[in-house]
């Protein structure tokens, strides 16, 4: 089978956008559209060649191999695209800060999955804050067992299946629309299998622009920066083959940096060199050809993809090609070998997952504390949210010039656009963002408090009365220079930032809780009937958000979040049940606070 495989047809929406040389042969430069054009041109001829054979099996099987390939090539040949906007991330390895070494990690991870059900979901759950398993691992779920004993086979993701007869995948959720029917046999549990190895150590490198063509040796593994653009790094790694250095290709994890020092989030990664590509794309060339002159069949076409895949794994002998593209510009590249050999620790677990139950109730005159689910306390998961762990409460006046980050955009695939040229105010992550949405950040009250400035220094001026040359909107500038006397070069506004650098924090211990408050292994119950928050809304309704914040800690910080449950009562105050990762400690509230309105000049050249 061909080792290439298709990566999505949501690359197709990036065509527009890119810019490479199709040919194999480098040739005269052209220009982006027409090296998108050429690409389309030769895809489309094969798919009218193939139409027009007679064996409708060898057909289907060349297009399919074509159509994978193209969508391929498609996507490595955006690595350097520039992003739509910049978005920061944590670091995939992130998790091994929490704990002692990798058996601790993965014996939490372990832990730590358990089955959910909302209404006809069943989600298998890991981590809730999002942050995964950092090594490369396989999570096979089999069977979904119902009280009545009967199994219902779940779809094998790791063989792209989505559905069986009885269980449809979405995402990590599996729907099993049958039991929507309360006397239908409900779920007790979900079996599987996972499986990963922990490697003997981690071993890093980084590298800059500066490090392009150079190569760097550590433990017997060899980086190499084959190149390095605005947006994406290309790398070797050459490996000596002992049974104590050993590599995969997913034991190489890219990062990036940004010039402020915050991680990248990862746009697309690739294993497969570009000339790779390029000998399946002229393969396939020769094959079709053979095809449509009657002189091929569908064995003898798989065969012939076969030997070339196999060639090509020969070529790539002890050396390992990987390309990482990100959403933002990469100052710094971060590689990291997942090292090992015979000396890794081989992890496998059967599983049988409880099916625990949070299903909304429907408001009543007395809430049962007894009826509400208990579920098993696992090892600690500790909460990643970037806005927890955020190092700033909120910006003063005096750090917005320096953490507010000013991006532009020049839109032009779409002639429809009234402001083209777009400038963003990019507020860093904060605690505040737990209160106060982006919607709500910035506000520019009169347009009399921007102004446009030419080359000169000189104020221009709009020149039609009917549409506006500029509008502020959630938290970018848009204007439309056609739309003035002269193109601006310059614009300066002034802006009003809501901040709330006054979050209010009490912390209360397990054995020292406010009336109304419980905690009952991992489970946190608030009374709003019984405790009064300092900061609240309207907590009558369960469908209103409240203004504070719930945590629960224990000594090494706060836990992560497994599930929450919100009871409503007839005529009175809701109770709310949150569900932790570990054992709580303490329970912590956080209030908005009072809020500041600082006064931000925006002041950038265009």
């Amino acid at each position: 089978m061909k080792s290439i495989g298709m990566k999505g047809v949501g690359v197709a929406v990036m065509l527009a956008t890119l810019l490479w040389q199709v040919d194999a042969e480098p040739k005269e430069k052209i220009s982006m559209q027409q090296q998108i054009e050429q690409r389309k041109q030769l895809n489309n001829a094969r798919y009218k060649q193939l139409r027009t054979l007679d064996d409708k099996a060898l057909a289907k099987f060349l297009w399919m191999e074509e159509e994978s390939n193209y969508y391929e090539v498609m996507e490595s040949l955006s690595l350097d695209m520039k992003p739509y906007e910049i978005e920061y991330s944590t670091s995939v390895l992130a998790r091994l800060s929490d704990y002692n070494d990798y058996q601790a990690m993965s014996a939490a991870f372990l832990s730590s999955l358990l089955a959910v059900k909302r209404m006809d979901l069943m989600e298998c759950r890991r981590y809730s804050d999002g942050h995964g398993f950092p090594f490369a691992n396989e999570l096979k779920l089999d069977a979904l067992v119902l009280d009545n004993g009967e199994k219902l086979r779940i779809p094998d993701f790791t063989k792209g299946k989505m559905e069986t007869r009885d269980i449809v995948r979405r995402g990590e959720a599996y729907c099993v629309p049958a039991l929507g029917n309360k006397s239908a046999p409900q779920p007790t549990a979900i079996k599987g299998e996972f499986s990963t190895e922990l490697p003997e150590k981690l071993i890093q490198f980084e590298l800059t622009a500066d490090d392009v063509g150079k190569t760097q040796d550590k433990d017997g593994y060899r980086v190499t920066l084959i190149e390095m653009n605005d947006y994406s790094y290309v790398i070797e790694v050459d490996v000596k083959t002992t049974s104590q250095t050993t590599l995969r290709k997913q034991d190489i994890i890219g990062e990036a940096k940004a010039k402020n020092g915050r991680y990248i989030r990862n746009r697309i990664i690739d294993r497969v060199p570009m000339k790779n590509y390029e000998r399946v794309e002229s393969l396939l060339g020769e094959l079709i050809n053979q095809a449509a002159n009657g002189n091929l069949n569908k064995s003898e076409a798989q065969k012939a993809l076969d030997d070339l895949n196999e060639r090509m794994g020969k070529d790539e002998s002890s050396t390992l090609y990987s390309a990482f593209a990100f959403h933002g510009p990469v100052e710094t590249a971060e590689v990291t070998i997942v090292a090992g050999g015979e000396s890794r620790k081989e992890v496998k677990q059967t599983l049988e997952l409880p099916v625990y139950s949070f299903a909304q109730k429907a408001p009543a005159k007395q809430i049962d504390f007894d009826e509400l689910p208990t579920v098993k306390t696992t090892l600690p998961i500790y909460n990643g949210d970037s806005e927890v762990n955020a190092s700033y409460v909120d910006l003063s006046a005096e750090a917005m010039h320096d953490e507010i980050e000013i991006r532009q955009r020049n839109i032009t695939y779409d002639p429809g656009i009234k402001h083209p040229k777009q400038v963003f105010l990019h507020y860093p992550t904060v605690q505040s963002d737990l209160f106060i949405h982006i919607f709500d950040r910035y506000d520019i009250a009169y347009s009399s408090d921007v102004q446009f400035f030419d080359a000169d220094g000189e104020p221009v001026t709009e020149i039609d009365d009917k549409n506006s040359a500029f509008r502020f909107t959630v938290s970018r500038l848009e204007y439309d220079p056609e739309l003035f006397s002269v193109p601006p070069t310059r614009v300066k506004a002034n802006i009003s930032v809501l901040t709330a650098p006054n979050i209010i924090k009490e912390n209360y211990a397990k054995n020292d809780l406010p009336t109304g408050v419980n905690i009952e292994g991992n489970k946190l119950i608030v009374d709003y009937a019984e405790f009064t928050p300092r900061e609240i809304e309207d907590v009558e309704s369960r469908l209103v958000q409240r203004r504070n914040h719930v945590f629960a800690k224990d000594s090494q910080g706060y836990l992560a979040e497994i599930s929450t449950l919100s009871l409503p009562r007839q005529d009175g105050k809701p109770v709310d049940v949150y569900y932790f990762y570990g054992h709580p400690e303490s329970f912590e509230i956080w209030y908005k606070g009072e809020t500041e309105s600082v006064d931000f000049e925006l002041d950038v050249e265009l």
